[in-house]
């Protein structure tokens, strides 16, 4: 008998690979078909609730669900119920991936990957599941999951928490861990200032709302909570992230460069190393995404520095009229004819200025979709892209109930503005042009241009007089400032108004009042009437 088993053991021929992966395949069918009778029947495949699979590579068992606990270290937190319910019902027909656990001790066994198959199987009602049982520590355990998770969807915070765990619990160093991820340290490094951010965002983050790049833009200005809240606010207004992001950065610092025009001065932006460095000044994107602007995040600070710059300014301002009184006192006194063109001189810029605001408002009520695009053509031509561009976006929120997106360059919005086809936009648009253009005779929006425009428009200047006489803020107390006294004498008799006082002040209140109160307009005054932008001397 034994010479016979002796016999047959030396006439066996050796198993190739093709048929070891043959003999495997099978059994693992068998496996397959087993598990989906247990589980359809709600009853373990065999008792123990352990059973090692013979013939798999490593150490493979089959495992009751109820042994195998989560790892409070897995990064992910975010679980789709939709998708594990899908998940698990894939299970029912069969188990792809086995899961990979260690052991905790001789009942319990620890998660390494596979949570969501876990969950789906628990969801489903399967009770055992195939696992591949590692033997390793807690660090060689958590950087297996990071390792198993970049093949998977795990988001850019939940990644940084695995991140974050190996360096801070394991102390292994970035670039140790770049290494072994087989990721650069840049990379390394910028998941982990994500979790600079609150947890609102971070969870903005993990449910997709905002996208890695942006979180890590944003974790820039962590540190600013209140710049946080503001850009908050704007995106539920439904703001572009970009536009929104510039807003919150610029409604909450100042510049400290260029000039600042406060309290009627203007004054130059200059501050020590110093004061720089308590003022919080960093470089904040610009509005065209071309570059950045240095701005103070210390409001305190920046406002009692600047007050002091103010201050100072003014105080210098005053010095140098003092100086100029004294010197046109010394200075023999001006002909009947030189008073009057410099009076006309004020009068045409400050007729120029209710141009302007007459022009818009005709724009804004009466134009026609050709005027209007006419005006966008005179525009385009101008070689004033900033300045049309920013009016273009005071008015923009008017017409469409939402800001422009500044990432437009010019020929994108002309673009833009030749496709509106309604004609109450058009002119929303127009009317802002005009009226948020800088007023100068070397800009677009020139007192040439504007009596040109009024011409175009044919404006009746008698009823707009009328209009501007009833007007209730300080356009005609702005008129009359204008004059001298003695030019105001003459007006107070061409009106008839009878009005007195002992310096001017007084008489052009006096006569503002009169004014009011007549029965019949006045008449608008010859001067302003005569003045036009040829008689601008100086701007």
């Amino acid at each position: 008998m034994a010479r016979a088993t002796a016999a047959r053991r030396q006439t066996q021929v050796p198993k190739t690979k093709e048929q070891k992966a043959t003999d495997k395949a099978a059994a693992k069918r068998e496996f397959d078909k087993a598990l989906k009778i247990s589980n359809r029947e709600n009853v373990p495949v065999k008792e123990p609730a352990v059973v090692p699979i013979e013939g798999s590579a490593g150490h493979s068992a089959i495992i009751a669900v109820s042994l195998i606990k989560p790892s409070a270290e897995n990064p992910r937190t975010h679980f789709d119920e939709a998708a594990l319910k899908e998940l698990g019902e894939s299970l029912i027909q069969g188990q792809v991936c086995p899961l990979v656990v260690r052991r905790i001790n001789d009942s319990e066994f620890e998660l390494i990957d596979g949570e969501r198959r876990w969950r789906a199987a628990r969801m489903v009602g399967i009770v055992s599941l195939r696992a591949e049982i590692r033997e390793c520590t807690e660090a060689e355990a958590a950087l297996l999951r990071l390792v198993s998770f970049q093949r998977q969807d795990l988001s850019p915070i939940e990644e940084a928490r695995g991140l974050q765990l190996m360096v801070q619990k394991y102390e292994v160093s970035q670039r140790e861990l770049a290494a072994k991820l087989k990721v650069s340290q840049g990379h390394i490094g910028n998941r982990l200032r994500l979790l600079k951010l609150p947890d609102t965002w971070q969870s903005r983050v993990i449910s997709g709302e905002i996208t890695a790049t942006q979180a890590r833009e944003l974790a820039t200005w962590a540190d600013l909570p209140n710049v946080l809240e503001r850009l908050h606010e704007l995106l539920e207004d439904g703001d572009d992230w970009n536009v929104a992001l510039v807003d919150a950065l610029e409604d909450l610092s100042e510049p400290v460069e260029g000039y600042l025009y406060r309290e009627g001065v203007n004054i130059t932006l200059t501050f020590t190393d110093e004061q720089l460095a308590q003022l919080d000044v960093r470089d904040v994107p610009n509005r065209w995404q071309t570059g950045t602007n240095r701005r103070a995040f210390n409001d305190n600070l920046y406002q009692e520095l600047t007050a002091k710059l103010i201050e100072k300014k003014k105080k210098k301002v005053t010095s140098k009229q003092s100086k100029e009184v004294e010197a046109d006192q010394a200075k023999p006194a001006k002909s009947q004819a030189e008073k009057t063109k410099e009076l006309l001189s004020r009068v045409a810029k400050w007729k120029a200025r209710w141009n302007q605001l007459v022009v818009a408002e005709w724009f804004k009520t009466e134009a026609t979709t050709f005027d209007c695009v006419g005006l966008f053509a005179f525009a385009s031509v101008q070689r004033e892209g900033i300045r049309v561009f920013t009016s273009l976006e005071e008015a923009w929120p008017v017409a469409f109930g939402k800001k422009m997106d500044s990432r437009k360059d010019e020929t994108q919005v002309y673009s833009a503005v030749r496709d509106i086809k309604d004609v109450e936009k058009l002119r929303i648009l127009a009317a802002g042009l005009i009226q948020h253009g800088e007023l100068s005779p070397w800009r677009m929006i020139s007192p040439k241009a504007l009596e040109h425009f009024a011409e175009l428009a044919a404006i009746n200047w008698s009823d707009k007089w009328i209009q501007f006489a009833t007007r209730a803020d300080d356009w005609l107390e702005s008129l009359l400032r204008l004059f001298q006294v003695e030019q105001l004498e003459a007006l107070n008799k061409e009106w008839r108004l009878a009005a007195t006082g002992t310096n001017k002040a007084i008489l052009i209140a006096d006569m503002v009042n009169r004014f009011r109160e007549s029965k019949k307009v006045p008449a608008m005054p010859s001067i302003v009437l005569k003045a036009s932008a040829k008689d601008v001397t100086s701007w």
